[in-house]
């Protein structure tokens, strides 16, 4: 089920998820990451902005840069 109906939010969380990792892909492990979209994200969509979502995704992908 997509949480996400409108390719333009998918296209937008996509683009955002790439700019996060690519900024900590030197930091990052090698590893698989599958990002997976929360129904929250959809309910909260008219308030959230492009940095909102990044600092998200910024703090998702900095607790795996942590030594396991």
């Amino acid at each position: 089920k997509k949480h996400l109906r409108t390719a333009v939010k998918r296209n937008i969380v996509k683009r955002l998820a790439r700019e996060s990792f690519r900024a900590l892909q030197p930091e990052l492990q090698a590893m698989d990451i599958v990002l997976l979209t929360k129904h929250l994200l959809t309910q909260d969509w008219p308030s959230l902005d492009s940095k909102k979502i990044r600092q998200e995704l910024d703090d998702v992908l900095k607790k795996l840069t942590k030594p396991l």
